[in-house]
């Protein structure tokens, strides 16, 4: 047993060491503060001398490659400096330490050029003048690339190559920066000639007249308008040869869009164009290359200017202008035709191998017996629109047989067509019939159409005896 002596022995001794204990963190602590009030009072000293070499003056203080540092302390000792003006630039290669410190506004990204030198100056000695200025103006356009991008258009070009190869190389390089409004007001200069000076307040109203850029009124859509066209000209996709007195460009040459099937990216393409024997060219030849990828095709034709129509056009033999499309779009789902050329038939063209073709709207044009043939063949025809069409035969529209075995919507608008004939067997799935004219004449084979559900007329119109 033990004693009641032991027991306060040994609870002192206890005690002893555990008031020695506090004593020495108590001293840790106390040698820790001091630390800190000399640290303190050194950077106060610091301060000191130099808020004493600053006062009054305009300061720049430059950050580089900040790491570790908050904006907020920052702020506060840099005011703590008591300079009447400062300036602080940080530098750093993370956006987010960029984003952090720019305190609600969006940061400066300067060019990466030099960061890519080499993979710039392997491009710039592939191609020639022409590619180098396009290649520049892409870069300080978008300077945010990486190099793996860079590598792929370095991969890309041809040694020694023809300027023509390397030149579309690097409009596709450009092109696929743009947004997708961008593309169609760029695709739209096709219609010009190769060096043909646009006027820069003239294609601005046509790109917002035409429904290319729309926003919620004219003025905004022409201020878009107006980015769109400084946008092209900052990628060297236009070419300024006129500088007006505000320092703008008020002309400009097209770069030249002959090869628009080098945008592989492309799958919804819609132009217009004057019934010109080169535009015609230029345009089925780049259609043909953009037979892999292209879904929607509209094309409007317009007859020539009052100088080049007194002129009678040089019509080449039959079959040398489609020529030029030696392959059609076999993804192509939706064609849009509008005039006619004095050239050739476009309809039989693109019909040809368009398996996949599912709507068909012909406007202003003409329908002869050929041009019915291929609209009759091809297998998953869903709707077609005739608006203010001509035909052949003196406007009797007839569906023969074995033709139009998925059709399931006619429209017809507009005068030429005031007589439509069903004969037994075409048509079989066709559903709505929709005839907005004002003087149908004939309207025969209805009993023909098993699947017939919907027929919608012009108000007011008399209908003719079925027969």
């Amino acid at each position: 047993p033990v004693s009641l002596h032991q027991l306060d022995k040994s609870m002192g001794e206890s005690g002893q060491d555990q008031l020695f204990a506090g004593e020495e963190d108590c001293r840790e602590m106390i040698e820790h503060v001091l630390e800190r009030i000399k640290e303190h009072l050194l950077i106060q000293e610091t301060v000191g001398r130099v808020r004493e070499h600053l006062q009054g003056t305009r300061t720049l203080v430059v950050l580089h490659n900040a790491s570790g540092y908050k904006w907020d302390e920052t702020a506060k000792a840099l005011r703590d400096l008591g300079c009447s003006s400062m300036a602080v630039v940080v530098t750093t290669k993370y956006m987010q330490r960029a984003n952090e410190f720019c305190y609600g506004t969006e940061p400066i990204i300067y060019s990466s050029i030099e960061y890519y030198r080499e993979t710039a100056l392997q491009l710039t000695n592939r191609v020639d003048e022409f590619c180098i200025k396009m290649f520049i103006h892409a870069l300080f356009a978008n300077p945010m690339r990486s190099r793996e991008e860079l590598d792929k258009l370095s991969n890309s070009l041809v040694f020694e190559g023809s300027v023509e190869t390397n030149g579309y190389k690097m409009i596709k390089f450009s092109y696929n920066d743009l947004p997708r409004e961008y593309k169609t007001c760029l695709l739209y200069l096709a219609i010009f000639h190769k060096d043909e000076k646009i006027n820069r307040t003239r294609l601005i109203g046509r790109w917002v007249a035409e429904g290319l850029i729309t926003r919620q009124d004219w003025p905004s859509s022409v201020s878009q308008a107006e980015h769109c066209f400084e946008v092209l000209a900052d990628l060297w996709l236009l070419c300024p040869c006129d500088v007006g007195t505000a320092g703008k460009a008020s002309k400009h040459h097209a770069t030249e869009l002959r090869e628009i099937g080098q945008l592989w990216q492309l799958r919804v393409l819609g132009v217009i164009i004057y019934d010109w024997k080169a535009q015609l060219e230029n345009l089925l030849q780049g259609i043909s290359d953009l037979n892999e990828c292209l879904r929607s095709l509209s094309i409007e034709i317009k007859p020539p200017p009052s100088r080049q129509a007194a002129t009678p056009p040089d019509v080449p033999a039959a079959g040398a202008i489609s020529a030029h499309c030696k392959n059609t779009p076999k993804l192509l789902e939706c064609l849009s035709i509008s005039g006619v050329t004095v050239y050739e038939h476009l309809l039989p063209l693109f019909a040809r191998g368009c398996r996949k073709l599912a709507e068909v709207t012909l406007h202003n044009t003409s329908l002869d017996h050929n041009d019915m043939e291929s609209l009759a063949d091809l297998p998953n025809l869903r709707g077609l629109r005739l608006q203010h069409v001509n035909l052949h035969t003196e406007g009797k529209l007839i569906i023969q047989t074995n033709g139009f075995q998925n059709l399931k919507y006619l429209v017809v608008e507009g005068g030429g067509i005031t007589d439509i004939n069903f004969e037994l067997g075409e048509a079989p799935k066709l559903e709505n019939i929709t005839w907005l004219i004002d003087g149908i004449v004939s309207l025969s084979g209805i009993n023909n159409l098993p699947k017939l559900k919907e027929m919608v007329f012009n108000d007011g119109v008399r209908l003719p005896d079925q027969e």
